[in-house]
């Protein structure tokens, strides 16, 4: 395995997953740790709940659409990753 991938915040439950944990077992292993923040990764706008993404310096990449969240009126996926 060269890497692994999680989501931020799940389409049917809304749960958010712990990034600090996941991270911890991506890291320890050398392995790369990318989240999928399509519906999730933009709450940290958000001051009363960007709580629930307060690890999301430990990913290696993030995936996140501004279109889910931002209202953009068309599709604009985005990835910001890690420069090393």
């Amino acid at each position: 395995m060269i890497g692994m991938l999680q989501t931020s915040k799940t389409i049917n439950t809304g749960a958010f997953d712990n990034l600090l944990d996941v991270s911890k077992i991506g890291h320890g292993e050398n392995l790369w740790f990318h989240v999928d923040g399509a519906f999730g990764s933009l709450i940290i706008l958000d001051l009363q709940r960007c709580y629930l993404i307060n690890d999301i310096e430990k990913v290696d990449s993030l995936a996140f659409d501004f279109y889910k969240w931002a209202h953009c009126p068309y599709d604009a996926g985005s990835v910001l990753t890690e420069k090393s």
